[in-house]
């Protein structure tokens, strides 16, 4: 279920306008903090972004968003669930 608005915006002034991704495993080291245009969310190119669900069975809170760049959004999501627990990112 997508987020809702509010929740996208409150997460979004948490790191403005960057994402924050701090999966090892993809191209950078500590949080990815790659610029990003709010306009932007489920595009491509330059700036685009979307809002991930930490826990894919959880909840639609703040707690369980984190805004990522597209490059970042599909890594993860196309990782299998066991390599996310290897790497400490989800729990088992």
């Amino acid at each position: 279920m997508p987020f809702p608005d509010k929740v996208v915006r409150d997460v979004w002034e948490i790191h403005p306008g960057r994402c924050a991704c701090y999966d090892t495993r993809h191209n950078h080291i500590g949080i990815c903090y790659k610029p990003l245009i709010w306009e932007k969310r489920a595009k491509e190119g330059e700036g685009s972004w979307e809002a991930h669900h930490i826990l894919s069975d959880g909840p639609d809170t703040h707690t369980n968003c984190e805004i990522l760049c597209m490059e970042c959004y599909k890594l993860i999501t196309k990782a299998k669930p066991s390599d996310l627990c290897i790497a400490g990112l989800h729990s088992k």
